[in-house]
């Protein structure tokens, strides 16, 4: 039994009362009023068909069951606070200000694009959109993203929006644009809602998979492609381009390579044959599958990745950007070894050993550790971060008959090899250096 009092009380909706949880203040207890459970049952079961999809959990809070309290039966979710510890406001409170900051109103209208696209990628339905049951999650950078904190869920009798895509995506098409309307009748003349709502790159930003399947023909939001023919081009790897995203400095697009390739492993010309799509291709699937599947696990390491999108150049991977704290681009591990002091390399070689301590203990199989796929961020402080951004051979293995797969014994053995041969390189490079 939890004993919820009164200075545990956060807010009151329609339905429910919500209160900080009394032993863990990173979640959050949701109890029915008059014994009405219904709209927990509801938002319980969707959280289930949710997670059974693997869904992207990155603006939904999770649900981590339920508890008896002196209130009664409640249901567990995550509490959303900012990178301060503060308890995220919403977006209703934000609405209300009467001034706020440019550069917040310019963030808040970027979220809420971001929010769009998420919902639609997803396929996550609401009941209803509401300005009071979205929080502005406030990053220690500035930048935030807005979670949906209520009113999850779908009320159809027969929900065959839960399973037919196209069906879905217009019902969450239809949901949205009743919430700019209200937003626009309920708010009049507000310039935060005005840029919300009036943002003219809504529809260039991204448009995440459905799920851990194969791409869909899902593409960007309402069928717009991202036009790349004048967008600044950052490097090639070995089946892919990367491009900086025309309409956000923060994003880079990952799209396959029209250049041929005669290294190409035969397995992967078979593959792509079999498949119909180029290897680039194939690659941008399997690394947001990735991402999907053990981004939350390698959270630190990896870059937030925002989905798979329609371009002129065919279909892209969209990630955020790894800057120093100059703005520059930041260099990959093996170029960053040139003009690296021994100290600065001890450091981030300990930073490696929390990376692959993780993949060990967590039984994640990452058999690709090339130092060409970590970039080396500068921070402010003079310190240094890695970042891994190339996430595809954590669902394959490149193998042509994937025997390291077949038991766990086998798969840390080799992986144990392949963290040797990074560190002995690492060290080579130090030592070559100096």
């Amino acid at each position: 039994m939890i004993t919820l009092s009164e200075d545990d009380f956060l807010a009151r909706g329609m339905h429910r009362d919500c209160y900080v949880h009394p032993e863990d203040d990173r979640l959050c207890i949701k109890i029915s009023l008059r014994g009405d459970v219904r709209e927990t049952e509801r938002e319980i079961a969707y959280y289930g068909h949710l997670d059974r999809r693997k869904v992207s959990w990155e603006m939904l809070p999770r649900y981590h069951g339920t508890v008896e309290t002196n209130r009664g039966p409640g249901a567990v979710f995550d509490l959303i606070r900012d990178a301060d510890g503060a308890v995220s406001t919403t977006l209703e409170q934000y609405l209300v200000d009467p001034d706020p900051p440019a550069e917040m109103a310019e963030d808040l209208a970027r979220a809420f694009r971001a929010l769009k696209a998420y919902l639609l990628g997803n396929r996550i339905i609401t009941r209803t959109i509401k300005a009071k049951n979205l929080v502005y999650k406030r990053a220690a950078a500035g930048r935030g993203r807005l979670v949906v904190i209520d009113n999850i869920g779908n009320t159809e009798f027969v929900p065959y929006c839960n399973y037919v895509a196209v069906f879905a995506r217009k019902k969450i098409s239809r949901k949205w644009r009743q919430f700019e309307a209200d937003l626009l009748k309920h708010y009049p003349g507000n310039d935060l809602v005005r840029r919300m709502v009036g943002g003219q790159s809504a529809d260039l930003i991204w448009c995440p998979m459905p799920e851990n399947a194969a791409m869909t023909d899902a593409g960007a939001p309402d069928n717009k492609v991202l036009d790349l023919s004048e967008a600044e081009w950052l490097g090639r790897g070995w089946k892919r381009d990367c491009f900086l995203h025309p309409g956000d400095p923060n994003l880079c697009v990952k799209v396959a390579s029209d250049e041929r390739l005669p290294h190409m492993a035969l397995r992967e010309r078979v593959i792509s044959v079999l498949r119909g799509r180029s290897i680039g291709s194939l690659n941008n699937e399997q690394e947001w599958a990735a991402f999907q599947q053990y981004g939350e696990k390698l959270s630190g390491f990896v870059p937030t990745y925002r989905g798979l999108i329609d371009t002129s150049l065919g279909k892209g991977l969209v990630v955020e950007m790894v800057r120093d704290a100059s703005g520059a681009p930041s260099k990959n591990l093996k170029d960053w070894l040139e003009t690296a002091s021994d100290d600065r390399g001890a450091n981030l070689a300990r930073q490696f050993r929390a990376f692959f301590d993780i993949l060990l203990r967590e039984n994640i199989w990452l058999m690709d550790l090339n130092h060409q796929n970590f970039l080396i961020q500068e921070l402010e402080n003079g310190t240094v971060r890695p970042w891994l951004i190339d996430l595809k051979r954590l669902t394959d293995n490149k193998e042509m008959f994937q025997v390291s797969s077949w038991s766990k014994t086998l798969k840390r053995r080799k992986l144990r090899r392949r963290i040797s041969r990074f560190n002995d390189k690492f060290d080579l490079r130090l030592r070559r250096k100096n």
